[in-house]
Parts: structure tokens; C-alpha cells; sequence
């Protein structure tokens, strides 16, 4: 075991590019390298792709007269990897409070002292019955 970690959708993207790389080859087959043995051309794409990987992209292959195999590529970089996006500078539109309207406080004298709220509750539990007179 090479102890190297495949990342997620790496098995995909790698079958992926390997159509991509044979469809590259028919193309090249159809066109410029119509009639040539392309067998080398063929092991030279297998081998690039063993060196790129997955995140490789071939772009053009070419089978020179003298015998030279030529495949061009860039490399992606891996998903993860992609800078994530820039988070938008301005502020979503959020009501902003600017005041709050608080309603006056009534005065000392008009608010009842403890002892008056004390003397008015007593007054009316005097004046209301009690379960034992209603009986």
C-alpha cells in the first residue's frame, strides 16, 4: 500500500480524462495521423497520464514524421484547493433602530407609595368573603 489517500470523485474524474484522452487519440487518428501506427502515440498518452493524474487535462497529441510523440497538458488544481470565493464587501440591507421611543415615567406623586398599595390591598381582602363564609 503507497499510503496515498485518493480524493473523493478522484476515481471519476480519472475514467473521465482517460475518454477525454481517447477521444483526443480518434480524433488525431481521423486527422493529421490517418494511416500511421499510433501505437506509440497511444503508450506515450498512457504515460503522460500515469505522470498527471486525474486533475491533467491532455489537450493536443501529435505523432511527429521523425517518430517523436508529442502530448500537451496543464494540470488543474484540485477542488479543494481552489481559493474559496471572495465574501461580498457591502453589507446585506439590515433596518437599522436609530431611537427608540420610551414613554415618559409618571411622576413621583403619581405613582402610590408601598405603605398606600399595602393599606389598599388589605381593604379589599376585608371586603371580599371568604370560602368559610360562604358556607
Amino acid at each position: 500500500m503507497s499510503g496515498f489517500i485518493k480524493p473523493v470523485g478522484w476515481s471519476e474524474r480519472l475514467a473521465r480524462r482517460k475518454a477525454d484522452d481517447e477521444r483526443l487519440l480518434q480524433e488525431y487518428a481521423r486527422g493529421e495521423g490517418a494511416g500511421r501506427n499510433l501505437r506509440p502515440l497511444r503508450d506515450w498518452v498512457h504515460h503522460v497520464r500515469q505522470d498527471i493524474g486525474a486533475n491533467g487535462v491532455i489537450t493536443k497529441v501529435e505523432l511527429k514524421p521523425d517518430g517523436e510523440t508529442v502530448a500537451w497538458f496543464y494540470v488543474e488544481p484540485e477542488p479543494e484547493e481552489q481559493p474559496a470565493p471572495e465574501p461580498e464587501t457591502r453589507l446585506p440591507n439590515v433596518p437599522v433602530v436609530t431611537s427608540i421611543d420610551v414613554p415618559e415615567m409618571p411622576s413621583r406623586s403619581e405613582t402610590p407609595t408601598r405603605s398606600e398599595t399595602r393599606q389598599a390591598t388589605a381593604a379589599r381582602a376585608r371586603s371580599l368573603p371568604t370560602e368559610a363564609q360562604s358556607w
